[in-house]
């Protein structure tokens, strides 16, 4: 499995057909702000879930992890893009990863 982080924004990542990419950033839902995925990075790419990870017990208000599960499907290229926003506001940061499947 590849794991991807903040690190990765703004790079290229090629990957074999049929692996699996794990997606982690930073998030603080206390704050108000999400992230939200723009682009999922189709056709190269199929978004296979979602979860948040809490920070560990006695850090309220610390961030935690929001982590997203991909798999290459498709020998193409796509762009995994997603927006830190809250939901009645504007956006706040950006993260995008180009990927290449062969």
């Amino acid at each position: 499995m590849t794991s991807l982080d903040e690190r990765a924004n703004g790079q290229r990542v090629a990957l074999p057909m049929g692996a699996d990419v794990e997606l982690r950033l930073e998030e603080n839902p206390t704050t108000g702000y999400r992230w939200q995925v723009d682009s999922p990075g189709a056709p190269a790419l199929a978004l296979g879930g979602e979860r948040y990870e809490a920070p560990p017990r006695g850090k309220a208000g610390a961030p935690g992890h929001h982590v997203w599960s991909f798999r290459a499907v498709a020998p193409r290229s796509g762009i995994i893009r997603l927006s830190y926003r809250r939901h009645f506001g504007g956006v706040a940061s950006t993260f995008a990863v180009e990927v290449s499947v062969h």
